[in-house]
Formats: C-alpha cells, structure tokens, sequence
C-alpha cells in the first residue's frame, strides 16, 4: 500500500502481517494478524488492504502520529518504535514452566492450535497464562515448542526476531531433548 505521507523513494517493504504480528500491543501470531485484517478490521491510512500479503514501506511507520502511515486496529492508531527506539532496546527473555496438558500457543482453535481439523477444543494455553502474571502486557513469543502432554522448560521473549534466530539450527543454540 502507497501511503500519500511517504516520501518517495520508498524504504524497505514488509508485509502487513508481519508488522502486525510483532507489534508489542497487540499479542498476535502471523496467522491471527492475517485473520485480523481479511476480517476487515485493520485499516492503512484510511483503506482496508487487500488482503495479509499487503506490504508497507517499513520506513513511513510512525512513531509519533501524525506523520507516517496511518495503520489502525478496530479505529485505534498504532505507535511504532523509531529506528532509534528499536536499536536501543534489547530483547527481554522469561524462562517459564510449561505444564503437562496444556498448548504452547495463545489460544486452542483454528488460528492458534486446535486438532488437525483446525476444531476449537478449548485446552488451556501457556502463554495468556505467563502473560497475566506479568506486569504490563507483554507480547510474548515461545521459543520452539513442547508437545500438549509435555511438560517442561520454556524459553519465551518479546521479540519475535531474537526468538527466530535462537530457533534456528544454524545459530548453534543448545538444546537438550529428553
């Protein structure tokens, strides 16, 4: 989406529900923020995308309204950290217990766990767990997983990009698995 505020030429590019889904307000996995916005509820500067791939110049997001691009979420305008803003602050990380019998996701159902079936089940969730006993909603981000009936150490952090990289194999992170 080409927003009328952005100087030309435009920045880097990112797709919408990326920029959403790593947004510290908002709690949401990639596949929720791609829910969130074919229901039609976020808009950008003023017009609904055309769908989860939409891509915005990741330079025109605001941190300071009114200048930049316009992104909202059910009528409310979200603030984004300035570059400087996100070069200073560093990655937070918990480690949690998870407990046996219960999703490492945010929610059972088709866009965050539920059976092969995408059936909601209603099983109780790790992370809303973690979260309420923390101060000042945090969007939390597990690092890998554990199975439903499973219990055991979780790494988990408010930062998507650090918990992708202590995930991948070639970052040389160590795991144990017993």
């Amino acid at each position: 989406l080409a927003s009328p505020h952005a100087a030309a030429p435009a920045g880097p590019r990112e797709r919408l529900s990326k920029i959403l889904a790593r947004h510290p307000a908002l709690h949401l996995s990639r596949r929720a923020a791609e829910a969130l916005i074919d229901s039609g509820d976020v808009t950008v500067d003023g017009r609904v995308p055309s769908g989860p791939g939409a891509q915005i110049d990741t330079d025109a997001l605001p941190s300071d309204a009114p200048r930049g691009v316009a992104v909202k979420v059910r009528g409310k305008r979200l603030r984004f950290p300035s570059a400087a803003e996100a070069a200073r602050r560093e990655p937070r990380v918990w480690l949690a217990h998870k407990l046996r019998g219960e999703l490492v996701s945010e929610a059972d159902g088709p866009r965050g766990g539920g059976d092969a079936g995408g059936h909601r089940r209603d099983r109780p969730c790790m992370l809303p767990r973690i979260r309420a006993a923390l101060p000042g909603g945090v969007a939390l981000k597990a690092v890998g997983r554990l199975d439903f009936n499973t219990e055991g150490l979780m790494v988990l952090t408010d930062d998507g990009r650090y918990a992708g990289e202590l995930e991948r194999p070639r970052t040389g992170a160590w795991r144990t698995y017993r």
